[in-house]
């Protein structure tokens, strides 16, 4: 591509030193500075400096007497790394930490897990691995009319700006065009196949009456845990590696074949209850009021759990302040030196019997779980003791339940006053009911994933102390720079690349500084997406409104939950939230996030909490700061800066 400039002013020289600014002919201005063979010349250059030094290169350079100076070389730092792919054909590449609430670098065991299981899954979103994070090749998708139709409404509701960033790309036609299909595996649409079966099963069943029955988690997630250390228990060193991930594979997708049906039909009458609403009434259902509380969520279950593990310590302040300076290998035993500390201990060891499997960034196997540092969730115990009554949350969790049914009631009240009202209040009760018996569930696949987890990192540890006896490896952790088969082969030649392993353990520390963008193509742009143009008070943040109401306070910018300091009233601004980050919404009085949808975690839970949210605010956690007074509009999607 050519684009001349139009030069009306040229800097010389002088003889005696310094410069003079000339004035160009105008039958010159619109010259090349440079030829075409120059040109070409210089772009040569540029890649035997890009390939000498490994990774782009920001290159200074100059031009004089019919030959090119390099006067500086340096690594290009603002440029997010590409994948490693078999070709160079034209792709895109879909942030899966942007789909999956979490930010953060996943090592390469993590990685190993997921790509297992998704490739087998779901050929649709290929997954390749970029800056330490997982990214999805959405290319094949965009190369047929009905994924393009399709992938920015599917993003919509998880990140609404990665959606925004599907659209953007998709309407730059010259682009799409050079994009070709790649290859599938054998059995690629199965999944999709069984996600329409699911869809078309709900929607019959809300049109004809049908009933959904709600499966029984809880024992399904029992049987398929003792089954699975029964099968791991049998075997032994590589061949419980190799059983892993085959097992999470067929288990997961169990689990979503079992919630499918009931979670779709919550989905649809959601939208059902919002559309029929506009129609009949002229104005939108009130979803917020109506969501409140919802019943079996499990992650709002750990929250109250948690409130009520914090009302037991409270009663003990000696126990408190024991947790306050604690230490991960003797937490639980320490208790039993301070006044109250067994009746603590219990009340713990109850919690992490449920919910030790769970941190934040849980998606990540080698993150450390609370089993494994319990001292994690102090900072979350403390501000709930500081800034909560004691059973205050179980009261606004029951408040939220009356604020629900009555906001149904009303719903109902005012269709009954139209025509055909006792029609239409009962395809609205229906829905209601469909609605709030299943919501909840939308936690649970997950919370399941989660147990899988940590069943398979306690087997792996098992085998990296193995190692680390036998001298394989330096360090237990080791093991979460090796991939599944690196493992596995590990384990069974008594080898380790450890010179790898140490150049992965650096590697992290700089993807740990890098901005993952939420679509990136082969070419190396990054795209963000963007909201819609609209008026906007002097210096406000917009993002997506998800939670309605509106709160000032205190902003308390948190990026890690070890470092939670929460006081009532104060507005949690966090990158992300995750179920592992659940605990801190019973302190908070209102919500920010860098990304996130209208189905996210922490929209779902802060309009459960009845707390104002505002999610996808791009660079929030930069842009507010700590301790500052902010205005949190969740109705409009505005947040402002009052100080």
């Amino acid at each position: 591509k050519r684009q001349v400039a139009v030069k009306k002013i040229a800097i010389f020289p002088l003889a005696g030193g310094g410069t003079e600014e000339r004035e160009i002919p105008p039958d010159q201005q619109s010259e090349p500075a440079l030829s075409e063979e120059t040109i070409l010349e210089l772009a040569r250059v540029g890649r035997k400096i890009e390939e000498h030094f490994g990774r782009p290169q920001d290159i200074e350079w100059g031009y004089a007497n019919s030959r090119i100076y390099i006067v500086q070389s340096r690594p290009v730092t603002t440029l997010y790394p590409l994948p490693e792919l078999p070709d160079t054909a034209p792709g895109v590449f879909l942030s899966f930490g942007h789909a999956q609430m979490m930010l953060d670098p996943i090592k390469p065991l993590g990685i190993a897990l997921w790509e297992k299981t998704m490739a087998s899954v779901d050929s649709q979103y290929i997954p390749v691995t970029a800056g330490g994070r997982m990214y999805l090749d959405i290319t094949n998708t965009l190369t047929s009319w009905f994924g393009r139709k399709t992938a920015p409404i599917m993003y919509s509701k998880s990140d609404t700006l990665l959606s925004s960033a599907i659209s953007e790309l998709i309407r730059r036609k010259d682009f799409i065009a050079t994009l070709k299909p790649r290859k599938r595996k054998k059995g690629d649409k199965s999944y999709n196949k069984k996600a329409v079966s699911m869809l078309a099963g709900s929607v019959f069943s809300l049109v004809f009456r049908e009933t959904i029955e709600y499966p029984d988690l809880p024992r399904m997630t029992v049987e398929v845990i003792e089954s699975l250390r029964r099968d791991l228990g049998s075997r032994s060193g590589a061949d419980r590696i190799d059983f892993m991930a085959g097992h999470f594979t067929h288990t997961f997708d169990s689990i979503i074949e079992k919630v499918g049906r009931p979670l779709s039909a919550a989905v649809i009458s959601a939208s059902l209850i919002g559309w029929l609403a506009k129609r009949w009434l002229g104005e939108p259902a009130p979803l917020d009021e109506l969501t409140k509380s919802a019943p079996r969520n499990i992650s709002t279950e750990m929250g109250l759990d948690l409130g009520d593990l914090s009302d037991v310590i409270r009663v003990y302040p000696a126990a408190l302040e024991y947790l306050k300076h604690a230490d991960d290998a003797t937490f639980l035993e320490g208790l039993n030196h301070v006044e109250g500390g067994e009746v603590v201990r219990a009340a713990f060891e109850k919690f992490l019997r449920k919910y030790g499997m769970r941190c934040p960034g849980e998606i990540d196997i080698t993150r450390p779980r609370w089993r494994e540092r319990p001292t994690q969730l102090v900072p979350a115990i403390v501000s709930h003791i500081q800034s909560a009554e004691p059973g205050e949350h179980r009261r606004k969790f029951a408040q939220g339940q009356s604020d629900a049914d009555y906001a149904a009631e009303m719903l109902l009240q005012r269709l009954k006053q139209k025509v055909g009202g006792s029609f239409k209040a009962r395809v609205i009760t229906k829905l209601l009911r469909t609605y709030r018996k299943f919501i909840g569930i939308r936690e649970y696949p997950k919370y399941f994933l989660i147990n899988l987890f940590d069943e398979y990192k306690r087997v792996i540890m098992e085998e990296a102390g193995r190692l680390v006896e036998r001298g394989v490896i330096a360090r237990p952790d080791d093991v979460f720079y090796l991939t599944l088969d690196e493992l596995s082969a590990a384990i069974k030649t008594g080898r380790a690349d450890r010179a790898k392993i140490a150049a992965l353990r650096e590697k992290y520390v700089e993807y740990e500084k890098l901005k993952p963008p939420r679509l990136l193509t082969s070419e190396g742009e990054m795209l963000q997406g963007s909201y819609a143009a609209r008026k906007l008070p002097a210096g406000a943040l917009e993002g997506m409104p998800v939670s309605a109401g509106t709160v000032e306070g205190r902003a308390r910018v948190i990026t890690k939950l070890e470092e939670a300091d929460l006081e009532k009233g104060d507005i949690l601004v966090a990158p992300f939230t995750d179920p592992g980050w659940t605990p801190l919404f019973v302190s908070a009085s209102g919500l920010v996030t860098e990304i996130g949808g209208l189905m996210t975690h922490g929209a779902v839970v802060a309009r459960e909490y009845g707390i104002p949210a505002v999610v996808g605010v791009d660079d929030a956690t930069h842009k507010i700061h700590d301790g500052q007074h902010i205005r949190v509009d969740g109705t409009q999607g505005i947040i402002e800066l009052l100080d």
